[in-house]
């Protein structure tokens, strides 16, 4: 059995775009915090691959990876020149000036208050309106390398080559207790 780490498609290897596809998946899924995916590939045409050992083509490949993780508020301050922050709907307009910059002060990503669920679920999902914008930061502590992926993304049917969103529970949307990213020197 060969080390996922040895496979090579077109000379880079495998599982690096495997690990892109998992965080193209937490991006478009935001809400989830936990939950098991598995997530079938066919492939349009054989992918052809090798490794130190032998090669062979691709028929498909199956992905299944579990995370966990959990939801922290705390106060931050907004500088924007070219906006406005709208507490009703908890959202940045922005004006229509050439340049927009956006500054996010008195961020810790290492603390903050955790909490089971996102104050407004409804929020979160609620539709832009013209010139607003949106924005949430998510930090991920992970093994996983997207750097210098393989293009493979002609060889899988269009319906199973991307990570689509998926149908939240509130299982998947409630946070870990004691999920605690570290500071890393």
């Amino acid at each position: 059995m060969e080390n996922l780490n040895s496979i090579s498609a077109f000379g880079k290897p495998l599982n690096r775009w495997i690990d892109k596809k998992i965080f193209e998946f937490i991006h478009r899924n935001r809400l989830m915090v936990n939950g098991t995916i598995e997530w079938n590939l066919l492939c349009k045409t054989p992918l052809p691959v090798t490794w130190p050992n032998g090669q062979c083509n691709l028929l498909g490949i199956q992905i299944n990876f579990k995370f966990v993780g959990a939801w922290y508020k705390q106060r931050i301050q907004i500088a924007s020149s070219p906006g406005i922050y709208s507490w009703l709907r908890k959202k940045l307009r922005l004006t229509l000036d050439a340049e927009k910059q956006i500054q996010l002060q008195n961020v810790d990503f290492y603390g903050g208050t955790w909490i089971e669920y996102p104050d407004s679920l409804i929020e979160l999902e609620s539709k832009l309106q013209k010139d607003e914008f949106d924005f949430g930061i998510t930090l991920i502590h992970t093994n996983l390398d997207c750097e210098d992926a393989p293009n493979i993304e002609t060889y899988f049917t269009p319906d199973t080559s991307f990570p689509q969103p998926i149908e939240l529970t509130s299982t998947h949307m409630k946070s870990t207790a004691g999920i605690r990213s570290e500071r890393r020197v």
